[in-house]
């Protein structure tokens, strides 16, 4: 009797251990799939962080010449208004 209940107390102990290493596995699975999730998160912000960096670092003439690529106007540029041709009409209509 007491072999019976020892092979029967192994083979529960056996299934309850087989079913909680399964749920340990599914477990690391899950936690495995946040943690590389959260590494592409912190390289997106790390890249972030250094753009901004780069950009921190510009001298006064890269950003000079960073603006006049985007057809943006420096401090020591003139710059002529010509008022609107397309709107001169308007204005004369407007005075009678």
């Amino acid at each position: 009797m007491t072999r019976g209940a020892g092979r029967f107390l192994a083979a529960v102990l056996g299934i309850y251990l087989a079913l909680s290493l399964g749920r340990t596995a599914g477990e690391l699975m899950i936690e495995t799939r946040r943690a590389e999730s959260m590494k592409a998160g912190l390289a997106r912000v790390t890249a972030r962080i250094s753009a901004l960096e780069n950009v921190r670092a510009m001298t006064d003439e890269d950003v000079r010449q960073w603006a006049r690529s985007r057809g943006l106007v420096a401090p020591e540029d003139i710059v002529f208004f010509d008022g609107g041709r397309e709107h001169a009409g308007d204005a004369e209509l407007s005075q009678k």
